[in-house]
């Protein structure tokens, strides 16, 4: 959110969507957005892009090595 020149503009846009959103999530990892910090105002589920980033990573193993990694390895 803080990139753009009409903060103000967009949080409103998203101030009515999270009323009825379920879930929240960022790409942003490893620090509280402002877009996090709205679904935690509205007290939404949400998570930041930790796992993403974990499992684009696994992917990409997965296929530098051409077999499937198992969950317990994962975890």
């Amino acid at each position: 959110i803080g990139h753009w020149e009409s903060e103000r503009y967009f949080v409103e846009i998203l101030d009515k969507i999270l009323l009825n959103a379920k879930y929240c999530f960022d790409c942003i990892y490893g620090k509280q957005t402002p877009f996090l910090q709205l679904a935690n105002k509205y007290n939404k589920q949400y998570k930041d892009g930790t796992e993403m980033l974990l499992y684009q990573g696994v992917i990409a193993l997965e296929k530098f090595v051409n077999q499937t990694i198992p969950n317990s390895i994962i975890q």
